[in-house]
């Protein structure tokens, strides 16, 4: 038992009293000091042990007991009982007289109610009738100690052959000042409860603050992956993975070090993180070894992991994993926090990933599938500043279909789109990866050449040429038409310094150039 007081300051103070006649009223104000000094230091206790030795240092003095005692059983009475917290001058019988359980006696102990028992009574019997017995104990009160509708044990008290037997209200009484302090442990740890709970909600609101602050997907995945890190500290990665109700697609890791990017592993068709996915269930592995999903791992796989699925409108959109180096043990607790981290990724994840559908959108050309004049606006404005804080150079170059006019007044807008499509393909295949291609409206195209002189980007723009002129239109006469590109390039620094001046002068080249042809 842990100790809360070396000697229970109560007892030291009235075995130190002198040899005065104590008259009715002293012994009132010992008692009422007795009382006073257990409130106090049932408040202090910290655990159901400082509890169970307050009562079993106390109690003897404030009901007269010459023994008092724990009774305790680890699954029932049946299966063996101990003595915790002997305390009274006569206590040490209870520990060294044999104590029998035979079903009365079980039964009598789990009962939950508080009993008084007198030696020759016909509720004593068995077990407990030799016990008494032998014991040299008159009457024993059995005090249970309840909680969460669980008897955990049974107080003891005894009053020895030469003390008179107890009477129901003292019995009473015992059991009132043992239920007072087990509600008063009871609403002690309700409030440590509560109060955890507040932590863990004000964490999962912070987190949710954080996913809320930004859209930004690749933002957000690292904003829910540092938040599960932080909860699970033994954590050594996590990873969000992408659900389209088929297939698994990576999302996202992040490790304790801090580093990003890189999957551990993708995810075995029948493992942990697939069966998150299809049965939208969180599944929590204490040791992979020993667990049925990794009976086919690499052998190297070992430690603890929990898949928790990513949900919205409860369809399953994804799955975050936590995984741990050494078998782990995780604390229901700490899941509770990360099913609310979940909850609050899933809908994070979908509208950050809807929120850059719409940007996307807004910036792609919906004829060809080509960025579009915003896109390109941005575009050119981003490289302007890396180019200025790097150093070098770029090259924009404009592009105009030759006659591209008399295909929509011949054969109509739609063949007309259908060209458009079919000639922005080939100029898309024909640049660099490095190259940003935009279709500005109508026959107008913009290229951005990163890290490239002017010459350089004639070269291209020329060979661009040949490889829209060979782009065969099959038009509704049976005819095949071809069409020829006009362009024009404008060079950073060389040319101009911003996006208005760098268009103008590709623009004037442009036209230049269509008076060549």
């Amino acid at each position: 038992m842990e100790a809360l007081y070396p000697v229970n300051p109560s007892t030291e103070k009235i075995e130190v009293q002198d040899d005065m006649p104590r008259s009715p009223s002293r012994s009132s104000r010992l008692k009422l000091t007795q009382a006073s000094e257990l409130l106090r230091d049932i408040r202090l206790a910290q655990s159901l042990a400082q509890i169970i030795q307050v009562l079993t240092h106390t109690l003897p003095v404030l009901l007269d007991a010459s023994a008092c005692g724990y009774l305790t059983w680890i699954t029932s009475p049946r299966t063996g009982v101990h003595w915790e917290s002997v305390t009274g001058e006569k206590g040490s019988l209870f520990e060294k007289t044999p104590l029998a359980i035979d079903l009365s006696t079980s039964n009598l102990l789990k009962t939950g109610d508080c009993q008084l028992l007198t030696l020759g009574s016909k509720a004593v019997s068995g077990g407990l009738a030799d016990f008494m017995s032998k014991a040299g104990m008159v009457s024993l009160q059995l005090l249970p100690i309840s909680l969460e509708d669980s008897v955990r044990g049974v107080l003891v008290l005894g009053r020895a052959n030469d003390q008179p037997a107890w009477n129901r209200l003292e019995t009473e009484t015992g059991n009132e000042v043992v239920q007072l302090a087990i509600s008063m442990y009871a609403m002690r740890t309700e409030l440590v409860k509560n109060e955890q709970r507040l932590k863990e909600l004000e964490r999962v609101f912070h987190a949710s603050l954080d996913l809320t602050a930004t859209l930004n997907l690749e933002d957000v995945l690292n904003t829910i992956l540092k938040n599960a890190l932080a909860l699970i500290p033994a954590a050594n990665d996590a990873h969000v993975f992408y659900y389209d109700g088929h297939e698994l697609t990576f999302g996202a890791a992040m490790f304790r070090d801090g580093s990003t990017g890189q999957v551990w592993a993708m995810p075995r068709n029948e493992g942990l993180t697939y069966t998150v996915a299809r049965t939208g269930e969180m599944i929590v592995v204490e040791n992979m070894r020993t667990h049925p999903l990794y009976s086919t791992a690499p052998a190297a796989w070992k430690g603890g992991i929990v898949g928790l699925p990513l949900k919205m409108k409860g369809a399953v959109i994804g799955v975050m994993t936590l995984a741990m180096l050494e078998p782990y043990i995780f604390q229901e607790s700490k899941l509770h926090q990360l099913r609310m981290l979940a909850d609050q990724a899933g809908i994070a994840i979908q509208n950050a990933r809807l929120h850059n559908l719409i940007r996307e959108e807004a910036q792609t050309d919906w004829l060809t599938g080509l960025p579009n004049r915003r896109a390109f606006e941005i575009a050119i404005g981003q490289m302007i500043d890396h180019t200025k804080a790097t150093g070098g150079s770029f090259t924009v170059m404009m592009l105009d279909l030759d006659h591209f006019k008399s295909i929509n007044d011949t054969y109509g807008h739609r063949i007309g789109d259908e060209a458009l499509r079919r000639i922005a393909a080939r100029l898309h295949e024909g640049v660099r990866k490095t190259d940003f291609i935009a279709r500005l409206g109508g026959d107008e195209f913009a290229i951005l050449f990163p890290n490239t002189t002017k010459d350089e980007a004639y070269v291209i723009g020329s060979k661009l040429q040949e490889f829209v002129s060979v782009c065969d239109l099959q038009l509704p006469d049976g005819k095949v038409g071809c069409v020829s590109v006009s362009f024009g390039l404008g060079n950073y620094p060389e040319n101009a310094q911003s996006p208005v001046g760098l268009l103008e002068a590709a623009d004037t080249g442009l036209y230049l150039d269509k008076d060549r042809s």
